[in-house]
């Protein structure tokens, strides 16, 4: 069976550097950003999968200069991208009301940061 593949956009270092080693501890294949927009720039974005999904979970911290993980999943939403949007999860240490009520419209996830391995595990288990 092949790995289960992670998208992680995280701008802190240190975070995404320990995100990615936990979830690489559970058998995720994860492929980490720290910059969303460069991301949105490159051509390993997921408007190039062929129409087949990109990943089997996208994890975004929200608070990234530049663009935003919400914004970030606004866009990957109307670029037609196929992962699920119950497979979309947004961290967060501070959450306005605003920004809260437009995760819960676009239907993905929402953590608070520091989010519990233990509840990332059990999200990410659950789609499987």
């Amino acid at each position: 069976m092949p790995p289960k593949v992670v998208l992680l956009f995280e701008d802190n270092r240190l975070y995404r550097e320990l995100m990615t080693e936990i979830l690489t501890e559970q058998d995720f294949q994860v492929t980490a950003f720290a910059d969303p927009v460069r991301y949105v720039a490159s051509e390993n974005r997921c408007d190039h999968c062929g129409g087949n999904v990109c990943a089997d979970a996208l994890i975004t911290d929200n608070q990234m200069p530049g663009m935003s993980g919400l914004e970030l999943i606004q866009w990957i939403t109307d670029s037609g991208c196929k992962l699920p949007k119950h497979r979309r999860a947004v961290i967060s240490g501070s959450w306005s009301s605003e920004e809260y009520d437009q995760a819960q419209q676009l239907g993905c996830k929402i953590f608070q940061k520091p989010a519990s391995v233990d509840e990332i595990y059990q999200w990410l288990d659950a789609g499987q």
